[in-house]
């Protein structure tokens, strides 16, 4: 595989605004970046600023997170399609806490229609502690929509805590699994069942190399895929202010590319 485009995912490097993660990342060699808007969205001047911003670095917005199905009310994902029509990231990420899948299955296909005008796509990211477990229940809802856009975001931490492996990306459309995000764990899941699962996807997510994944496996069944680097590390980020973090991440994740034979466009 040869990593075309690699991104800062929106939690990896926290900064106090969205245009410093931006020039952060940036700074750090990366080619794309991820932004949270869901969570106090950014009003019409800022996102002026963030498209500068973007203008000024020439990063891909590779995604814009999150729109919560079944938790967020229609004003906060109107925010969060409004900041699309702003910025024209390539896609928009989804989740379901919402049982009823008939519903999830609408949700998205709305969802869908509305970000399509900025060219962008939904793509769903399933998670053992969300109503989409497994990326098998996340492939089942996503073709249901009948809509060809709409894609699924594999996470290695959140495959292999769901009993998932690789190898479950055999035959999948690629056009279906349009980015991945990578990050690295121990293959044995924490003690604590569901609320230690959430504490380890927020909070002690590795560097590539540093755990047991399967990563170079995951890697090689999505050959031009871009990927979005997702380390939620709280002790990495009491040792480092935001940029310094996002610098340790590129240099660390582009070696370790480097060294399983997984070249990366650029730094």
């Amino acid at each position: 595989m040869n990593v075309n485009l690699l991104s800062l995912a929106a939690a990896t490097a926290p900064a106090a605004k969205r245009v410093e993660q931006i020039r952060n990342a940036a700074a750090a060699g990366f080619d794309g970046v991820g932004l949270r808007v869901d969570i106090d969205p950014p009003n019409p001047g800022e996102l002026r600023e963030i498209a500068s911003a973007l203008a000024d670095t020439g990063l891909v917005l590779l995604d814009i997170e999150v729109v919560r199905i079944g938790t967020h009310d229609e004003p906060t994902i109107r925010a969060i399609v409004d900041a699309v029509a702003a910025l024209g990231p390539r896609h928009v990420l989804a989740i379901s806490d919402l049982a009823d899948e008939p519903a999830t299955v609408d949700a998205l296909g709305q969802l869908a229609t509305w970000v399509r005008p900025a060219g962008a796509t939904v793509v769903v990211e399933f998670m053992a502690f969300t109503h989409l477990r497994t990326i098998t229940d996340a492939l089942r809802v996503v073709e249901a929509t009948g809509d060809d856009s709409i894609g699924v975001l594999v996470d290695p931490l959140h495959l292999q805590r769901s009993g998932g492996t690789p190898s479950q990306l055999d035959g999948i459309d690629t056009s279906r699994l349009p980015y991945v995000q990578l990050c690295d764990a121990l293959l044995t899941p924490p003690a604590g069942g569901i609320d230690a699962l959430i504490e380890e996807a927020r909070h002690a997510r590795l560097l590539p190399g540093v755990g047991e994944l399967p990563l170079t496996e995951l890697l090689r069944r999505v050959p031009s895929a871009p990927v979005s680097v997702e380390i939620h590390d709280d002790a990495a980020r009491r040792r480092h202010a935001p940029a310094a973090l996002a610098h340790l991440v590129a240099e660390r994740t582009r070696a370790w590319l480097a060294a399983n034979n997984q070249p990366s466009s650029t730094g």
